[in-house]
């Protein structure tokens, strides 16, 4: 099958939420697949939630490096260039607003599944980044 040169890109750019979760981790594993042996660079995102504020910023910066630590095992020992970014506030705008900033080609995030009832009180991080990105979005599960 053919497709139409404006259907059809490169991958320039892929921004990966990462928050130590095994969805997020599996994110992360399809970007690398997704970004090896290619130029894109893969950006990942911690978000630093509010209420951990009353921990340490040590522990926090600590929680941080960790979780990117984790994200990029799944980058092998391939020539796949990292940013990694780390920005506090709530989890779907700050996602949002990186997105907006960075402009990628995708965002890939993964889904925790908080269940039904939680996600209708509180609402789903992925469910509201991907009804409002501004670039394409994948889920993973």
């Amino acid at each position: 099958m053919r497709y139409a040169p404006r259907v059809v890109r490169k991958l320039h750019s892929i921004l990966v939420p990462v928050d130590g979760s095994a969805p997020a981790k599996r994110a992360a594993a399809l970007a690398a697949t997704l970004a090896d042996g290619t130029e894109a660079v893969v950006t990942l995102l911690y978000v630093d939630v509010p209420e951990s504020k009353t921990k340490g910023r040590a522990t926090r910066e600590r929680e941080a490096l960790e979780t990117f630590k984790e994200a990029t095992r799944a980058f092998g020992k391939g020539a796949i260039e990292a940013r990694l970014v780390t920005r506090t506030g709530e989890p779907g705008p700050t996602i949002l607003e990186v997105a907006s900033e960075l402009e990628p080609d995708l965002l890939i995030i993964g889904r925790r599944g908080v269940g039904r009832m939680r996600a209708l009180v509180l609402g789903s991080v992925s469910e509201h980044v991907l009804a409002n990105a501004p670039c394409p979005v994948t889920v993973v599960k």
